[in-house]
């Protein structure tokens, strides 16, 4: 709590430096950085990929190749963004909708964590894909509005340095969280499935307590009036730059999609590693990718996106080469891994980002970019899943020039093959032209 204390006494400080005004404005920033750093928390406890409810999972002996399962179901889950915006023009009051549905996410996945233990064994699974179904999807429901809302609140003269502030703050928070979540996660487990759902259901908490900061934000008029129209959606599709943006960032991330379900299954079932281990990894990632964003902006405006993605583009495929080569007895080689992709993820992120609001234009059809962009990589990011389920499913194993390789070792050596053609789409990504340097939050990598 005493760190939650001084991130929101920084933030306050630093928003009320950058506002020219005080008052409804920086109460309204500062707690949007409140819900990040809560939802934070229940995101890396609760998170269907992350290393405790994949514990959790494994203890109630669900098998490690239908994890990928969960993944995918959460990945669908995501089309009631659809929804979502198709029936904008019927949602009256938008702020009470986007915190109904946000407060229905813990709900569901805190009933699911008690539904399970009352299930049969033969049911469980089904119970928590179920589970994971509606939770996932009533987050989903509302996020449109939510990242509407978020966008209208942040005034343009200080998007950029807001931005990259609340970007800093979430990695000193993930930071925090993945020490105390690996070392509790690594005393708990020691009773079975009944110590990961009391964490589970403690991250559940953490994510009710994100909403209700959402109580206290003003919702701009711009947003609170937000309506679709068909009509966008032609103009999207003619919009050029938007459309390479798109097909770029989709393609270079199949690797990744297809590589991400299945980390932390690979982490604990294969290599062995505890929680606790998996968490100082996670903290060297996180460290690195902080000590790399200062630079990263001052090599972008020298590069440009595309050069930017194409100086990383090595790093990624090492990150693959050296999962794929990894075993019990080189554990040491996923920490590498992880370690170099902290200083790719720091260049990739900021100059997709960058490169998103560079070809999304300002007009009343902004809503309708962002719906297709997210839309279209949970679309593909599915098919990933899927894949990877398929994959694993599939094969047993394979001996090749004296180094054996299980199952998983094989997808990740799959994810580096492929990931080398994938790279040649950074070419549609835009070239070097002078830009303002935005950090961005929003997901482009699996990685």
């Amino acid at each position: 709590m005493k760190l939650s204390t001084g991130v929101a006494e920084l933030t306050s400080r630093v928003v009320g430096g950058m506002l020219p005004t005080g008052g409804a404005m920086r109460r309204s920033l500062v707690l949007f950085n409140w819900y990040a750093g809560l939802r934070l928390w229940y995101d890396n406890i609760a998170g269907v990929t992350g290393f405790v409810f994949v514990g959790y999972a494994l203890t109630l002996g669900v098998p490690k190749e239908k994890i990928g399962y969960l993944a995918l179901i959460a990945t669908l889950a995501s089309l009631a963004q659809l929804a979502c915006v198709v029936g904008m023009n019927a949602i009256a009051d938008k702020k009470r909708f986007v915190i109904l549905f946000g407060y229905l996410e813990p709900l569901c996945y805190l009933a699911m964590v008690a539904a399970v233990y009352l299930a049969p064994p033969s049911l469980r699974f089904p119970v928590m894909l179920l589970g994971v179904l509606l939770a996932a999807g009533s987050v989903q429901a509302s996020s449109p509005l939510l990242s509407e809302w978020l966008a209208s609140s942040i005034p343009p003269s200080i998007r950029g340095r807001y931005i990259g502030m609340r970007t800093f703050i979430v990695s000193i928070i993930s930071i925090a969280a993945m020490l105390l979540i690996g070392f509790t996660t690594n005393h708990v487990k020691t009773v079975g499935s009944m110590g990961y759902g009391a964490l589970l259901l403690a991250g559940g908490a953490m994510g009710l307590l994100a909403v209700r900061m959402l109580h206290g934000i003003a919702m701009p008029a711009v947003s609170a009036g937000a309506r679709f129209s068909w009509a966008a959606v032609p103009e999207v599709l003619r919009h050029a730059p938007f459309i390479r943006f798109l097909v770029a960032t989709i393609i270079y991330n199949c690797p990744f999609w297809l590589a991400g379900p299945y980390y932390s299954v690979y982490h604990l079932k294969v290599l062995g590693m505890s929680e606790q281990m998996i968490s100082y990894m996670m903290v060297g990632y996180f460290t690195l990718k902080i000590f790399m964003l200062p630079l990263v902006g001052r090599w972008l405006d020298r590069l440009g996106v595309r050069a930017m993605v194409y100086l990383v583009s090595p790093v990624y495929v090492t990150f693959f080469l050296l999962y794929a080569l990894s075993s019990p007895d080189r554990v040491w080689m996923v920490f590498l891994a992880w370690a170099l992709i902290g200083v790719a993820e720091a260049g990739f992120g900021v100059a997709v980002g960058c490169a998103l609001y560079e070809v999304v234009p300002e007009s009343t059809a902004r809503p309708a970019y962002f719906a297709v962009y997210s839309l279209m990589t949970v679309l593909f990011s599915a098919l990933g899943a899927a894949g990877a389920v398929w994959i694993v499913s599939q094969m047993s194993g394979a001996t090749i020039g004296g180094l054996h390789f299980g199952k998983f070792q094989l997808l990740f050596a799959i994810a580096c093959l492929m990931l080398i053609p994938c790279i040649l789409g950074t070419q549609l990504y835009p070239g070097k032209k002078s830009r303002h340097i935005v950090a961005t939050e929003m997901p482009t990598t699996a990685g």
